[in-house]
């Protein structure tokens, strides 16, 4: 009896763990999120800038397995992109404070509806011309139904001139299916920090 209860117990602790460490807690080193409408909780596209709108278009999708909230963002069967790109000193940055290199945080999180799907997230920080300082990017194809799992990077030490950051990400349904069985995407951040 001992034998079987110890590992029910493990599998019980372990449940406990995945549940409660599933939603990130924000991080009270960096601000605020720097993305207009990360998580379709508008319930459409608003600020974003559509790239790509392959197959059935972008979609926003109404579900109860939402990584938060109540909408997430959905693909379809050809490649579909979008972007935003942040002016910092708009946001309230000063030069000064960007050229002290603040680490700058960037997470999105991704799953597919029904077989594998691809996605990609790519993060570039940019000076006052436009040129590309550094840069960070992910793709892939995902391999669990229904799994958010999440696409994350932290940059530092980039040096001085940061005063944009330009946020792009998108997918595909790999099976071609009409409509939006693409990889979906939620809380989407840009974050600075304090």
């Amino acid at each position: 009896m001992k034998m079987k209860s110890l590992p029910m117990l493990l599998g019980a602790i372990a449940l406990l763990f995945v549940t409660s460490c599933s939603k990130d807690e924000e991080d009270p080193g960096f601000g605020e999120n720097l993305l207009v409408n990360p998580g379709a909780e508008t319930g459409d596209l608003s600020g974003w800038t559509i790239n790509k709108n392959g197959g059935d278009g972008w979609a926003i999708d109404k579900s109860v397995n939402s990584y938060s909230g109540d909408y997430e963002f959905a693909t379809s069967y050809l490649e579909c992109k979008r972007s935003q790109t942040i002016d910092l000193i708009a946001a309230g940055y000063t030069a000064t404070q960007l050229d002290a290199a603040p680490d700058v945080k960037v997470s999105e999180w991704f799953k597919q509806i029904f077989d594998a799907d691809e996605y990609f997230m790519k993060v570039e920080l940019l000076d006052a011309d436009k040129n590309v300082i550094d840069s960070w990017d992910m793709s892939g194809t995902t391999t669990d139904k229904d799994v958010w799992f999440n696409l994350s990077y932290t940059f530092t030490k980039y040096g001085t001139g940061l005063r944009y950051i330009y946020f792009e990400d998108g997918g595909k349904d790999t099976e071609y299916w009409k409509n939006h069985y693409g990889v979906r995407m939620d809380d989407a951040e840009v974050r600075i920090r304090k």
